[in-house]
């Protein structure tokens, strides 16, 4: 535990093998041990893997090596947006991580029965008051708002209002949003959050205000490498106009190419890496600045 991987070596961190009395069999049997698994910190290929086994020539066995080209469109979606569901098990969970907390602190205090170490949301002649989160993925914001009230718990995502409940299990919570029960892990590391639910991961970064207003809005324009790799080609150069979506850089790790788009319009304003270069997980490889306002 703790040993450090770099970019010099295969990122392989686990091999899959399952077996079956036919290919129906093995494929069902990959695709529930996929779905059990869950990694957090670094990238990996588990969804690719997923949309893989999911795919029509996949189950049929017509392989080949230009499999993955012939439907990349199929293989490579766009990201999805986060689900209210999801959003609302993030902030659920949030909540729980407060509440034991502060349980946990209360009887190593002297009064472990004082009020005032409660996580509710109670405010003297008003019931609008309420925990409030702000979660970000893909750039893009998501409020949530959570009020307790009696045994349940209301959550509003948006246009989205949940009524909620919420059970621990050993190692995973059951949440119920409005009657559909749904069992969740939700892992908290550093500032984001990976929500794991019925096979699927959801990578989410919980915002604090309070921790970043020193921080300057030009961070946004920092492109990070999503794992480590070797920069195969690099499309731009400083001074560049780029939209968003626009191809940037391609990465080669984990033996595919990854495509870093930019993020939003702009103007690139520095490339720190060369086709060649090896780059580590969470570099910096490409600034892209706010374009010029129109005159």
């Amino acid at each position: 535990a703790g040993d450090e991987i770099s970019q010099y070596y295969d990122p392989m961190i686990a091999k899959l093998i399952v077996h079956g009395a036919d290919r129906t069999q093995a494929l069902r049997r990959l695709r529930q041990a996929l779905r059990e698994y869950q990694v957090v910190g670094v990238a990996t290929n588990i969804a690719f893997l997923q949309r893989i086994i999911s795919h029509e020539a996949f189950a049929n066995a017509h392989l080949d090596t230009g499999l993955i080209a012939r439907h990349h469109e199929a293989l490579f979606p766009p990201s999805p947006p986060p689900s209210p569901e999801f959003l609302a098990m993030a902030a659920i969970a949030e909540y729980a991580a407060m509440r034991d907390a502060v349980a946990a602190g209360a009887i190593a205090s002297g009064d472990p029965y004082s009020p005032w170490r409660d996580v509710d949301t109670w405010w003297l002649n008003t019931e609008e008051h309420f925990i409030a989160l702000n979660y970000v993925a893909e750039d893009t914001s998501y409020p949530v708002r959570l009020r307790l009230r009696n045994a349940a718990i209301a959550v509003d995502v948006g246009q989205r209002q949940f009524t909620a409940s919420i059970e621990s299990l050993e190692h995973a919570l059951a949440v119920t949003l409005d009657g559909d029960r749904f069992t969740t892990n939700v892992v908290a590391h550093g500032e984001e959050r990976y929500v794991f639910c019925n096979g699927t991961m959801q990578r989410l970064k919980l915002v604090d205000p309070l921790a970043h207003a020193g921080e300057h809005m030009e961070h946004g324009g920092h492109l990070a490498a999503p794992m480590s790799g070797t920069i195969v080609s690099v499309m731009v150069e400083p001074g560049d106009a780029v939209a968003r979506g626009t191809p940037l850089m391609i990465l080669e790790a984990m033996k595919m190419e990854h495509i870093i788009t930019a993020a939003s319009d702009g103007v690139v304003s520095a490339v720190h890496y060369r086709a060649g270069d090896q780059v580590r997980e969470g570099a910096d490889v490409i600034d892209v600045a706010a374009p010029a306002p129109t005159p």
